[in-house]
């Protein structure tokens, strides 16, 4: 498991969650205890900030793909596809399969 500061580095590198309110969450988590980034992630999702997939992957280290084209991946969908978001307002959920170039 990420360590809180490493955790939030991986938060920071993603582009997921502005700087600003990366760092108020931070100032929310008390001193820094064994599962203080899994805290932290927790408080995010529930602010709405990221998904609980999104968190899932930047606790295990991820800090790409979550744009991939210019859409936010949010979660992966039940058949190996993936639902994509074009900006943080919008109301529209698209349903996307990936295919290989190779493939097409």
């Amino acid at each position: 498991m990420l360590q809180l500061d490493d955790f939030a580095e991986k938060v920071a590198l993603s582009g997921l969650v502005p700087t600003a309110e990366l760092t108020q969450a931070r100032q929310v988590e008390p001193a820094p205890a064994a599962d203080a980034s899994v805290r932290l992630a927790r408080l995010l999702v529930q602010q709405g900030f990221l998904t609980t997939y999104q968190a899932r992957k930047l606790l295990a280290g991820a800090t790409r793909g979550f744009f991939p084209g210019g859409y936010r991946i949010l979660s992966p969908a039940v058949d190996g596809r993936r639902r994509w978001r074009r900006g943080a307002a919008s109301a529209r959920w698209l349903i996307v399969a990936l295919t290989p170039p190779e493939l097409k």
